[in-house]
Parts: C-alpha cells; structure tokens; sequence
C-alpha cells in the first residue's frame, strides 16, 4: 500500500472514489435514508475536483483502498473501501495528515461511535456539539 496525493482526478478515479464513498456511508450510517448519500453525489464530486485528496492504493494495481479528503485543516471525510477496513488503511491516511497539518478538525455523527472511537484513537478530542439540520441527527466537532 502506497499514500498518494490525488491531482486532477481522472473519470476512472473519480468512479473508485464516489463509489468508495458512497458504500461507506450507506455502512456506517445505516441510521440515515440511503436515498440522503444518493443524492450527495453531485455535490461530493464537485468536492472531490476542489479539495486536496490523498489516497491510500494498491502498489500492484493502484487501485484506490480509501481516501481522504481535506479543505484547508477540515477533514471532510476519510472514506475505506468495506472490503479493506480494519486493515490500517485508515490509520495510514491519518498519520498522512497528522504529518502534514498541526491542527485538525472534521465533524462525525454521534451515532457512528466507531468513526468518532477511530479519531480519538488518532488524538482527536471532541470539542462542541451540534445538530445537522439536514438529516436532523447529532454530531460531534473534533479538534486536533
């Protein structure tokens, strides 16, 4: 497994990440509509062009294992395939970004106790809380 900073993404990468994204989501927060993740997509891959992304690939294939993505010092979101979680892809994506920026900061929803477990476990404290209006679940503002 190799760390790889993502400029100009191809339309074969850009597949790899929404759907990398996308079945990550509907695992992790089973406690929103699905529908909600689904018509994010548009808007994700817009973000996906902006922000830095960098990605853990496969050394062989450069298949994309996960990634994350990074606006400034907010972390919108690191993303594992399912096939590939609990395998350090996750942690080999925070220690890239930890090497890089002093201070940190993401948002997770409340419910998804193993997401916020994982960014305590890489030295995230939990800050303030907050209601997404959107989908009308807590969330968690975490600092590094």
């Amino acid at each position: 497994m190799q760390i790889k900073n993502l400029n100009g993404i191809t339309d074969a990468q850009m597949d790899q990440l929404m759907g990398i994204w996308l079945s990550s989501n509907l695992a992790s927060h089973d406690f929103i509509q699905p529908e909600y993740w689904r018509h994010q997509r548009e808007a994700v891959a817009k973000e996906l062009r902006e922000d830095d992304v960098i990605a853990v690939m496969d050394e062989d294939d450069e298949t994309i294992l996960g990634f994350a993505m990074l606006d400034g010092e907010v972390v919108r979101g690191v993303y594992t395939k399912t096939t590939d979680q609990r395998k350090g892809v996750g942690g080999m994506l925070m220690f890239a970004l930890k090497a890089t920026h002093n201070h940190l900061k993401l948002s997770v929803f409340q419910e998804n106790e193993a997401a916020t477990a994982f960014f305590q476990h890489h030295g995230f404290k939990t800050a303030t809380a907050h209601k997404d209006e959107t989908v009308g679940e807590e969330m968690w503002e975490m600092k590094l």
